[in-house]
């Protein structure tokens, strides 16, 4: 039996309150964490098409193989019939220079379209026009291509490079992206 000196244990006061606090704090930074991880289930429903919709497609797929495809286009080229543009995949060229210092070295991203006017285009076109574009930026100073003038100059040297490997006159250079870092 129990005495007058011993008292039950109380329960500690509180313990249910802080017991719903904390979960409430977990469920919050968990539902935070899976909005930020699942971009899917915080896109609107006008941005995200349901895949079983006959009219939904998938762009990134139809742009990938566009660019693999030379398209055909009534362009400025020399003859009135269609000319083709070549779109290459971008390129990162080092403008390395003898004596910097290798975390000096500028490099360069770059997006170039080619409109190959009527000349016929073959295999291995877009692996030539790629070699020959990443030496003629090579030779380039990354000084000497600052400004309007640094663009035109730039442009000049792909023409003559795109020239010279398709061993025909290309109707037009189109510079799509140009970032010297």
């Amino acid at each position: 039996m129990a005495t007058e000196d011993e008292t039950p244990a109380d329960p500690p006061k509180g313990g249910m309150l802080r017991t719903l606090i904390v979960g409430a704090v977990f469920l919050g930074v968990g539902a935070g964490g899976a909005t930020l991880l699942l971009p899917s289930l915080s896109a609107k429903p006008s941005e995200a098409a349901a895949p079983d919709e006959p009219g939904a497609e998938k762009t990134d797929e139809k742009e990938k193989s566009d660019k693999k495809k030379p398209k055909k286009s009534k362009g400025k080229g020399k003859g009135k019939g269609a000319s083709t543009i070549l779109d290459l995949n971008p390129m990162v060229v080092s403008l390395y220079r003898e004596g910097m210092k290798p975390s000096a070295v500028p490099r360069m991203r770059l997006s170039v379209s080619v409109d190959t006017g009527e000349a016929g285009i073959g295999d291995g076109t877009r692996q030539r026009l790629r070699h020959a574009f990443i030496g003629a930026v090579q030779s380039l100073d990354a000084t000497s291509l600052r400004g309007p003038e640094g663009l035109d100059r730039l442009t000049q040297a792909l023409r003559q490079a795109a020239n010279d490997a398709l061993g025909v006159e290309v109707a037009e250079v189109y510079i799509t992206e140009f970032i010297v870092l």
